[in-house]
């Protein structure tokens, strides 16, 4: 059995060589410049917590100022006024209903009995 001979030269100097890299360079990402995303508007904010207190129509009044203001500046906060401006729509249809509940059904109450009285002498 024989072996091959021994490496001579350039041979034995490239089998001791280092050996390169088989990945190519990984480079870094170049810096991105941080940018501030636009503020929230403040009325759009202050609409929801008037909604949410129950002050119904100045969630309604600061909704639609809000919703105003965001088409001229740019700024974010559209969901949130949308928010507060239904709630506060919800909120002035249910007082409607309260006062008319509150008003209106106790004088029809009292306007059928009094034609009930004024057509029935017994009663």
């Amino acid at each position: 059995m024989t072996s091959a001979p021994p490496p001579t030269g350039d041979e034995a100097a490239a089998a001791y060589r280092p050996q390169q890299n088989v990945y190519p360079q990984q480079y870094a990402y170049p810096p991105q410049a941080y940018v501030a995303p636009p503020p929230t508007n403040v009325l759009a904010v202050i609409t929801l917590v008037l909604a949410l207190v129950g002050i119904s129509i100045g969630a309604v009044i600061t909704g639609h100022i809000s919703l105003s203001q965001l088409g001229k500046t740019g700024e974010q906060g559209r969901g949130i006024a949308l928010a507060g401006l239904i709630i506060g729509y919800v909120g002035c249809a249910f007082w409607v209903l309260f006062w008319l509940a509150t008003i209106a059904f106790p004088l029809l109450w009292l306007g059928m009995f009094a034609s009930v009285a004024a057509s029935d002498p017994s009663f």
